[in-house]
């Protein structure tokens, strides 16, 4: 049966409230709705939302006086998931990355606890999906991690880097980002002033730190990487490449694009011309030379050049 994702939303949100120890009547549960996923739901809804969390997720809800509760706290919904109505974990995951580009409120969550639970705990997998199995060192600190950015906490970060030894850094952290199959931690460092960005697999622990690191600025996720490939951000000016690939590697650029500004300038018998907007930087060499054998680029002329001579190497 397909996944109905607004049904979903408001279930996990119904559970996340009673999994605490007050009890709510059917107003209180539709008031949550209404606030943090901006729809009304009637009493009708939401008791039968109620009856899919008890006879779906068997979830230990009561009733009392009028209002529910759970009177086994610790259960979680994710245990039972896999034999649920709405499919394996896999299958669920996949559909909300999809639906994650809609900035729906509450997603954030339970995108989080599912990676968790399917990289980490090792959650069954999809008979008719089927995701890449790689085993990502540091993906344990990623749990832990995201509750210490939702507490606005401030950390000791051990962190080793590719050469040289441990280093202490005190990180107020602000984003976890995935990029090529591994995760980065974003933050404000004490005693620099941008934004750092630290590979969990180089973080070797972490503890909680009584010092508060003020941010030095803003920090939007949307502006910060819209002009960049990857998560590496420098200083280098925005350049508009554009580049010829020939046919045979051309159509996977074309369907995968390299970065969101990507567009088609022009195609001929055997090839096609793109062009980005980006700012340089290892992230974008890198694509770029995964293509080097069948792309030009064409302009502007720096670039060109750097290419050609990384290319000579």
């Amino acid at each position: 049966m397909p996944v109905d994702l607004k049904k979903f939303q408001r279930i996990f949100l119904i559970h996340q409230k009673l999994r605490t120890k007050f009890h709510y009547d059917w107003e209180a549960l539709a008031n949550a709705c209404e606030s943090k996923l901006d729809i009304k739901v009637s009493q009708r809804t939401i008791e039968y939302d109620i009856s899919a969390l008890k006879n779906t997720f068997f979830a230990p809800v009561k009733k009392r006086k009028g209002k529910y509760f759970y009177d086994d706290i610790p259960y979680s919904i994710f245990e039972v998931f896999d034999n649920s109505e709405y499919g394996s974990l896999n299958e669920l995951l996949a559909l909300l990355r999809q639906q994650k580009a809609k900035d729906w409120k509450v997603l954030d969550e339970i995108l989080m606890r599912l990676e968790q639970r399917i990289g980490v705990l090792g959650g069954e997998e999809s008979q008719i999906i089927e995701f890449e199995q790689q085993s990502l060192k540091g993906l344990e600190h990623l749990e832990k991690l995201y509750k210490n950015i939702k507490e606005n906490r401030t950390l000791k970060i051990m962190y080793e880097p590719y050469q040289g030894s441990i280093q202490e850094r005190i990180i107020k952290p602000v984003l976890l980002k995935q990029y090529n199959s591994r995760w980065f931690l974003f933050g404000w460092e004490k005693g620099r002033e941008n934004i750092q960005n630290l590979p969990l697999d180089r973080i070797t622990k972490f503890s909680f730190w009584h010092e508060e690191v003020l941010p030095s600025g803003e920090f939007n996720p949307k502006t910060y990487f819209k002009d960049i490939i990857g998560v590496t951000v420098t200083d280098s000016k925005l350049e508009n490449i554009i580049f010829n690939v020939r046919k045979n590697r051309a159509y996977y650029i074309e369907t995968k694009l390299m970065h969101s500004s990507q567009q088609k300038i022009s195609e001929n018998d055997s090839s096609i011309t793109f062009s980005i907007s980006v700012k340089p930087n290892n992230e974008m060499w890198g694509k770029l030379m995964e293509f080097s054998e069948d792309l030009e680029i064409l302009e502007p002329e720096n670039i060109k050049n750097e290419m050609n001579r990384r290319c000579k190497r």
